[in-house]
């Protein structure tokens, strides 16, 4: 039982640093990612947040989309519980006015 929990810490681990990987790749602007041993090419702008929280709530979201520049063609939310990400998307669209969408799981865009 000790090999196998060292075995999946090494997984972890493994899997840890591929996402970093992963993110530095995405970050320094590649035109693909290596994802489960194919290429894939990154059809979308990338912007590394330097300030962003990974516990804002949904009004510091908000606020923060309200910061952008220019307003989104389209805002996907992909984070959080069902429920939690409807709400956000309807908060969005109803203080906003801006076009937003919980996609379904394993969909791909655009369709």
């Amino acid at each position: 039982m000790r090999t196998m929990d060292a075995g999946v810490r090494r997984m972890g681990l493994l899997a840890r640093w591929m996402g970093v990987l992963a993110c530095a790749t995405l970050a320094s602007g590649e035109k693909s990612v290596r994802i489960h041993g194919h290429d894939v090419a990154v059809n979308a702008e990338v912007v590394q947040l330097q300030s962003a929280s990974a516990h804002a709530d949904a009004g510091q979201l908000l606020n923060w989309l309200r910061s952008m520049p220019a307003r989104p063609d389209q805002v996907y939310v992909v984070h959080g519980d069902l429920s939690a990400s409807d709400a956000l998307r309807g908060r969005i669209e109803h203080d906003l006015g801006w076009r937003a969408l919980v996609p379904e799981h394993g969909s791909t865009w655009p369709c």
